[in-house]
């Protein structure tokens, strides 16, 4: 009888041990920025736009909100910003947070620079000219031969890239993008 009870005991310790060791962890709670969070509810035309992905704006103490640079949420109801604004907001990021940097990839045919953000972690933008000369050989691949191509894709990694509105009537996007930049830059 004693025997079985020690059994049972050691069994429950075990399976208690292993419950605490691949029990999903409680996820992090980030702090929401809380007057900005409620612009994001008051300006927002339909409930059903309000995911839980955007229907809060996390909290940082050192990246500034696009409010913070330009005096208004991104989005905020009659405001559409000039792409210098745009610009000034994403080059406030980069400068706040390691995650983030911006560059230009030229000029317009009009002669107008054409700035670009990268966000990822700081591992990677700190290595980002080596990421683009691995896209670049990759994006002609003539020449490489499949284990040279195949030793590029394991070095490199995924990138997505997103514009901001190509033509001047599209104003959404322009917009979004700096809350995107945002929360790409400080969400936990």
């Amino acid at each position: 009888m004693i025997a079985k009870q020690k059994s049972l005991k050691s069994a429950l310790f075990v399976l208690t041990a292993i419950f605490l060791v691949f029990s999903p962890v409680r996820s992090f709670q980030q702090d929401v920025n809380e007057d900005y969070t409620k612009k994001i509810k008051e300006y927002t035309t339909k409930d059903f736009f309000l995911t839980e992905l955007v229907d809060h704006l996390p909290a940082s103490d050192s990246v500034p909100t696009p409010e913070d640079i330009l005096g208004v949420i991104a989005g905020a109801p009659d405001v559409l910003h000039y792409t210098g604004e745009i610009e000034k907001y994403f080059k406030a990021v980069a400068q706040a947070s390691p995650r983030m940097v911006v560059f230009s990839i030229g000029e317009s045919d009009e002669g107008k620079n054409q700035p670009t953000a990268a966000l990822s972690s700081e591992k990677n933008l700190k290595r980002i000219e080596r990421i683009k000369e691995i896209l670049a050989r990759l994006a002609d691949p003539r020449g490489l031969s499949d284990s040279e191509a195949q030793a590029l894709v394991s070095e490199g990694v995924p990138v997505y890239w997103i514009t901001g509105g190509l033509h001047s009537s599209e104003c959404g996007a322009p917009e979004m993008s700096m809350e995107l930049a945002y929360r790409l830059a400080v969400d936990e």
